[in-house]
C-alpha cells in the first residue's frame, strides 16, 4: 500500500518539526533498530506508553530481508494503530539506489553510507554520492545524513 506523494510530504514537514522541536524543546528522539515485527510492536508500546516520538531505522541486512516497502507499511499500520508519532530512517544505506527507493517509498530520513559497500571511497566520492541524495531528496522533502567515512561494525556483530 504505497504513499502519495502529498502523504509523505506531509510526513517529511512532520519530522523536519519534530527536530526543530526537539532542539528548541531540548529533547532527544529515540531511534531504534528493528529487524522484526515484535520489534517495532515493543517499540510502539514504549513509545505509546510515554507518549514520546520514536524513529524506526532499518539497516541494509534488515530491508533486503524484510523489503523497504514492507517495512514502511508494518511501520504507518502500527503507527496508526499505536497513535504514536513514528518514522522512518533508512540507516547506513550504502548504495544511492537504495536511498532513491527509500525516498519515493516515504522514509522520512535517509542515511547514506557509501562507505559501508567501498571501505575506501574518498572523501569525494562521499561528498558527490551525497549530493545527488540530496538533490533526489528534495522532492519529498525527507532528510539526509552522511557518513564521512567508513566505522567497522554492523548491526549483525
Amino acid at each position: 500500500m504505497g504513499l502519495t506523494i502529498s502523504e509523505i510530504r506531509d510526513r517529511t514537514t512532520k519530522a523536519r518539526q519534530l527536530m526543530h522541536r526537539s532542539r528548541t524543546q531540548h529533547f532527544a528522539v529515540g531511534a531504534f533498530n528493528i529487524d522484526n515485527q515484535e520489534t517495532l510492536i515493543a517499540i510502539c508500546r514504549a513509545a505509546q506508553k510515554l507518549n514520546a516520538p520514536v524513529m524506526v531505522e532499518v539497516g541494509e541486512t534488515e530491508y533486503r530481508a524484510l523489503g523497504l516497502e514492507n517495512v514502511r507499511d508494518l511501520v504507518d499500520n502500527y503507527r496508526d494503530e499505536y497513535g504514536v508519532e513514528m518514522f522512518m530512517n533508512l540507516d547506513h544505506a550504502p548504495t544511492i539506489d537504495d536511498c532513491k527507493r527509500a525516498i519515493d517509498i516515504g522514509y522520512e530520513f535517509i542515511h547514506i553510507d557509501i562507505s559501508m559497500e567501498n571501505h575506501e571511497a574518498s572523501l569525494r566520492e562521499i561528498i558527490d554520492a551525497t549530493k545527488e541524495v540530496v538533490a533526489y531528496a528534495r522532492f519529498t522533502g525527507a532528510l539526509v545524513e552522511s557518513e564521512p567515512h567508513y566505522f567497522g561494525g554492523s548491526s549483525n556483530c
